[in-house]
């Protein structure tokens, strides 16, 4: 059996004989259209449920035990980075749970079935059911909850024993919030108790238990009373005349636009506005935050010809971006907290389907204009950061503007975001992919005439990864390098350090790697907590525990392998950490790999994976530190017994090749 407990740096890993496994397990995955199209896979969904159900009973993992084994051992070095886990896997896994031979409930909740994916959807549908399946000592409930689409309805009451219609069960729930809404407007506006009541039985009768409708419907009350003219007599006709359906010609969603569908001069620039922050909430590659958006509103389109090398983008932000966003969007689109921060997204899937349709006009979308529109505002800002002033100076040696670079570029929230997702629109895109990357070229002309621009060193790597052949220049590697590390270093405890770490490992994948090699362990600590591969490779085909181990550094190494790096990696000439230690004479290093090496394999052979640590993790530490600070192995204590007597005595045995390495 095996604990999951969390390391010093916040990772989970796997120790025996967990006192907190848990008897019934409740896992939940919500599909969601609306805020990047990675919420909709059923691999994700399925990925997730078994994650959830495996870390709250640690006697589960014996079930996976052999499979991963068999993964590991079907992929080269190359391919362990990846998932190993496809979609039958894990529907193997979750079926594998009716093997176990001790008690255990298991309620998966998956929300939102109509907003995932068509692909797999009804496989998916025909999976869940059947694994709540009688005489099992591991009970199943599937709670599936969805829109009453035809082919879920359909496939949903052939397959599931229990059916449940919203409305017939949440009347009460919308009882009690509209009572309360109601009576929250009566004594804001100092109102009779009975002032709302038609409208109140109206809204009761006509929800179909539908929480949306009702809260359209309440926002349009409020509107009405806040114009200060509205009788008792208007609000109960206009509330009476209310669509009763969200989506349509004449939906809520049509009624919401129609103020906003004008032609009058400043109505047009407004509705532009509206457009782009449509395009920016339906067809994002992953949710956008309220300051990615203000970045977005700010960033000036290529038709409006203005010289971005000179462009204020500061004073070109929103500056009250929840008005604005209401004034522009009519309430499709509202700002919500998440782990996240505050996200931007449509109010509803259904929103989404509305925008989609003709009838929507003039804030018609497609999928193709949205691509269109994302790509030239990611190449915009990039163009407007790269080609300011301070960017185009000359790089001297002792690099003395890294601190000012490092404040400018942490200070554009939506850069992440283009940087990592620019050529993912661009190449879903067909016909103005060519245009968009022209505009680009403009900028590629100016590094080229600047080889040793602070831009030019920041930026090259980034082109030469997702840019055509054809825009590639040579750049300084050295000088490319140390410009990276000394931007990175200047911006180092400052207030918006963590944008600046993924802006620059977005510019530069290898900074890992620069770090390692430079020696830098506290710089390599952060980059490894803001998520950069520890077995990544650089252009030569090193990952970082490979450079650590050929410059004999022990606590580098140390880390690296404590955050997942994998000891049995190989170069590309074939050698181990372990043999590059040997080969560079570092012995220290080589016995502390050739332990983790060795460790590595035996929680193999007893089903442990090889990012999760054994119970032996803090005594290993421990053992580490005694050798870095010179403790003497064989030193008696006061109960007569060495450190290295107590390890081997108690088969610890990695401790006590850790105490050997002061007898050599």
């Amino acid at each position: 059996m095996a604990q999951l407990n969390t390391t010093p740096m916040g990772k989970h890993v796997w120790t025996f004989d967990n006192p907190r496994d848990k008897s019934t397990v409740i896992a939940r995955f919500y599909y969601s259209f609306r805020g990047g199209n990675t919420e909709t896979s059923h691999e994700l969904m399925l990925r997730s449920i078994v994650y959830q159900i495996w870390r709250d009973n640690s006697r589960l993992y014996k079930l996976l035990s052999n499979r991963y084994r068999e993964l590991q051992k079907s992929r080269g070095d190359a391919d362990k980075k990846k998932s190993d886990w496809s979609y039958e896997d894990l529907k193997s896994a979750l079926r594998s749970l009716h093997q176990i031979d001790f008690f255990l409930k298991v309620v998966i909740v998956v929300d939102g079935m109509d907003e995932s994916d068509n692909d797999r959807r009804a496989d998916v549908l025909r999976f869940l059911p059947h694994l709540a399946v009688p005489n099992s000592k591991c009970i199943v409930k599937v709670l599936i909850a969805s829109r009453p689409e035809s082919d879920i309805n359909s496939r949903l009451r052939r397959a599931c024993s229990h059916h449940i219609k919203l409305q017939d069960v949440n009347e009460e729930d919308i009882r009690l919030v509209v009572e309360k809404w109601i009576k929250r407007m009566e004594v804001e506006r100092n109102c009779k108790p009975d002032t709302f009541e038609v409208a109140k039985d109206y809204i009761l009768k006509a929800s179909s238990g539908v929480f949306l409708w009702v809260t359209l419907v309440l926002r349009e009350m409020e509107k009405c009373l806040d114009n200060g003219l509205s009788s008792k007599a208007d609000l109960n006709r206009i509330v009476l005349q209310l669509p009763k359906e969200l989506g349509g010609e004449l939906g809520f969603y049509k009624r919401m636009i129609l103020p906003l569908s004008t032609n009058r001069e400043e109505d047009l620039y407004q509705q532009a506005r509206g457009r782009r922050i449509f395009y920016w909430v339906t067809f994002p590659k992953r949710p956008i935050s309220a300051a990615e958006l203000q970045d977005v509103l700010a960033t000036p389109l290529p038709s409006q010809g203005i010289n971005l090398s000179s462009y204020n983008f500061l004073d070109n932000r929103p500056l009250e971006l929840d008005r604005g966003i209401l004034s522009a969007c009519g309430g499709l689109v509202e700002l919500r907290d998440s782990y996240l921060g505050r996200i931007v997204q449509l109010i509803h899937q259904t929103a989404r389907e509305f925008l989609l349709k003709e009838v929507a006009r003039p804030y018609y979308l497609t999928e193709a204009d949205g691509d269109v529109e994302i790509a030239t505002t990611c190449c915009q800002i990039i163009c407007i950061v790269f080609t300011a002033p301070i960017f185009l100076e000359e790089a001297d040696d002792a690099f003395s503007r890294a601190r000012i670079l490092a404040e400018d570029l942490s200070s554009y929230d939506l850069l992440i975001y283009a940087l990592t997702n620019f050529t993912k629109h661009l190449n879903h895109m067909t016909d103005r992919k060519e245009k968009i990357l022209t505009e680009f070229g403009g900028v590629i002309t100016v590094l080229r005439d600047r080889p040793n621009s602070y831009a030019t060193l920041l930026l090259s790597q980034w082109i030469k990864s997702n840019l055509p052949k054809r825009m590639h220049f040579i750049a300084d590697e050295k000088a490319m390098k140390s410009c990276v590390q000394a931007t990175l270093g200047s911006g180092l405890g400052s207030l918006r350090q963590d944008n600046l770490i993924r802006i620059l490992t977005a510019l530069q994948p290898s900074l890992l790697h620069f770090e390692v090699e430079a020696g830098n362990e506290q710089t390599a600590k952060l980059l490894l907590d803001h998520g950069s591969d520890p077995n990544g490779r650089d252009n030569n085909g090193q990952t970082p525990l490979l450079l650590a181990a050929e410059h004999g550094n022990f606590e580098m190494a140390q880390l690296l392998v404590e955050n997942g790096s994998d000891p049995t990696v190989r170069d590309v000439h074939g050698q181990t950490p372990v043999a590059l230690a040997v080969r560079h004479g570092h012995v220290v290093l080589h016995k502390l790999l050739e332990i983790f090496e060795r460790d590595l394999s035996a929680r193999g052979k007893i089903g442990q994976t090889p990012s999760s640590p054994t119970a032996r993790h803090y005594s290993l530490r421990m053992a580490v530190l005694l050798m870095k600070y010179g403790i003497d192995p064989n030193a008696r204590g006061n109960n007569g017994q060495a450190p290295l007597s107590v390890a081997t005595t108690h088969w610890h045995e990695t401790i006590a090749d850790l105490l050997e390495l002061k007898l050599l």
